[in-house]
C-alpha cells in the first residue's frame, strides 16, 4: 500500500493527477493525506481539511492554519504552540492561546520561553504579547508562575530599557498592579491594542476590562537611554549618589547606574556603613533607569548586609514602600537568595519567611504571588520542601 501511495504522490508532485482526483479513487485517502505532508509540509491543499478529524496529530497541526480546529489532546495542543508560537511567531498564536484547554502545558511552554533574553527585541515583544493574552484568558498556577517570575527578574535584570518595559508589562498583568513605570508608552499601549479583543475574555461569566486599563497610571520617563557619548565613570561610589540624587546630567546618571555594581564592590566597609542607606533611598525614589534597579539594589544590600537588612525588610513589610519599590526589593532579595554567600542567602530568607508569617492576612494578592516565588527560591537553597510556599502565607 505503502509503494501505491508514494506512486499517488509522485503524481500530485508533478501534477500529473489532480489532488481531488487522487483522494477519490484512493483507497487509503487518509494515509496519502500524512505521507504527502511529511514530504510537503507547505503544500496545505483544502481538499484536506474534509480528512482533518482522521488525520495523525502532526498533519492536523500543520492544516490547523488553514482549518482553525483544535484538537482536544495535550499532544496537538503542545506541538500547535511550539510550530505557530515558538517557531514561527505567527499572529494565529492568539487564537491557539485562546482555544487551548491545557493551561498548565500553556504557560510552561510560554514562561519558558520568556526566560531567555537572548532573543531579539521584536520576539521577546511577541512572546511577551502572548504572555499577556495567556494570563487575561486562563489561570496559571504557582509551578509555572514561578518560572514567569524568573523570567520577569531576568529581564528586570539584564540592562536593555526594552527588555525591562517587556518584563514590566508582564509583571503588571501577572501581578495586577499599575507600579511600573514604562518608558514607550506608545509601543506598550500599542502591544495591547494588536491583540484582538475577543481574545481578551475568559470562557466564564467575567470579561476582563478594557485591557489597556492595566497601563492607566503610567508615567513617561523621559530620561534618554542612548549609549553613554563622553565615557564618563564615576571614581566613588559617593560619587555616583550624588549625580542620580542631583539628577543634572543624564550621561553621569545613567553611568552611576551601570557601574554602581563594581563602586559597591570596590568601596570600604566604612563608606557602605555611613552612606548605604542614603544609597539605598537615593536608587529607590530615582524615577527611571529601573533596568539597572535589581543589581544595583541587590549587590548594595549583599554588601552591606549588616547595616541595611533589617531598616530595609521593616519599611518592605510596614506599609512605608509603595507597591512597585516592593516588587523592586522582592527581585532584589530574589536575586541576594539565588546567587549569594549561602549563609546570607538563607538568613535572608528565613527572615523575610518570619514577617511574611506574622503579617500574612495584610498583604496584597498580588504581593503574595511575587513573595511566594520568592520565598520558593530560599527553600530551595535552604534544601527544604518548596510546596510549603503558600502554607507561609496563609493559616496552614
Amino acid at each position: 500500500m505503502e509503494n501505491i501511495l508514494r506512486n499517488e504522490i509522485k503524481k500530485a508532485e508533478c501534477c500529473s493527477s489532480s489532488i481531488k482526483d487522487i483522494l477519490a479513487r484512493c483507497e487509503d485517502a487518509v494515509g496519502f493525506i500524512e505521507l504527502y505532508l511529511k514530504r510537503n509540509p507547505g503544500k496545505k491543499h483544502s481538499e484536506f481539511l474534509d480528512f482533518y478529524d482522521d488525520l495523525d496529530v502532526p498533519s492536523q497541526v500543520l492544516l490547523y492554519e488553514k482549518k482553525k480546529k483544535m484538537v482536544r489532546s495535550d499532544k496537538f495542543e503542545e506541538e500547535c504552540l511550539m510550530r505557530y508560537c515558538i517557531e514561527q511567531r505567527s499572529e494565529i498564536s492568539y487564537e491557539i492561546i485562546k482555544s487551548m484547554r491545557n493551561s498548565k502545558l500553556l504557560f510552561k511552554v510560554l514562561s519558558e520561553s520568556f526566560l531567555l533574553v537572548n532573543v531579539d527585541e521584536e520576539d521577546d515583544l511577541f512572546f511577551t504579547k502572548c504572555i499577556v493574552a495567556a494570563l487575561r484568558i486562563h489561570n496559571i498556577d504557582f509551578s509555572e508562575m514561578n518560572v514567569l517570575m524568573t523570567g520577569i527578574g531576568r529581564h528586570f535584570s539584564d540592562g536593555r530599557r526594552k527588555y525591562y518595559e517587556h518584563g514590566a508589562i508582564v509583571a503588571s498583568v501577572l501581578l495586577n498592579t499599575c507600579e511600573f513605570d514604562i518608558g514607550s508608552m506608545d509601543e506598550t499601549q500599542q502591544m495591547i491594542d494588536d491583540i484582538p479583543s475577543h481574545l481578551l475574555k475568559k470562557n466564564g461569566d467575567r470579561d476582563f476590562e478594557d485591557p489597556g486599563n492595566v497601563f492607566k497610571c503610567y508615567k513617561k520617563v523621559e530620561n534618554s537611554f542612548e549609549m553613554l557619548g563622553s565615557g564618563w565613570r564615576p571614581k566613588f561610589l559617593q560619587e555616583a549618589i550624588n549625580a542620580i540624587e542631583e539628577e543634572r546630567d543624564a550621561e553621569k546618571v545613567e553611568a552611576s547606574f551601570r557601574w554602581f555594581p563594581d563602586l559597591v564592590r570596590s568601596a570600604t566597609e566604612r563608606t557602605l556603613k555611613y552612606k548605604s542607606k542614603k544609597a539605598l533611598e537615593v536608587l529607590m525614589n530615582y524615577d527611571g533607569y529601573e533596568e539597572h534597579k535589581v543589581d544595583a539594589i541587590s549587590s548594595l544590600i549583599q554588601r552591606s548586609h549588616k547595616f541595611l537588612i533589617d531598616d530595609t525588610i521593616d519599611d518592605f513589610f510596614n506599609g512605608k514602600l509603595c507597591l512597585r519599590h516592593k516588587i523592586i526589593l522582592v527581585f532584589s532579595f530574589k536575586k541576594i537568595i539565588k546567587e549569594g554567600p549561602l549563609d546570607q542567602a538563607i538568613s535572608l530568607y528565613r527572615c523575610i519567611e518570619f514577617m511574611a508569617r506574622r503579617i500574612h492576612h495584610e498583604i496584597p494578592r498580588a504581593m503574595g504571588r511575587a513573595l511566594e516565588c520568592l520565598l520558593v527560591e530560599g527553600m530551595e537553597r535552604a534544601g527544604e520542601r518548596t510546596d510549603r510556599a503558600v502554607d507561609v502565607l496563609t493559616d496552614n
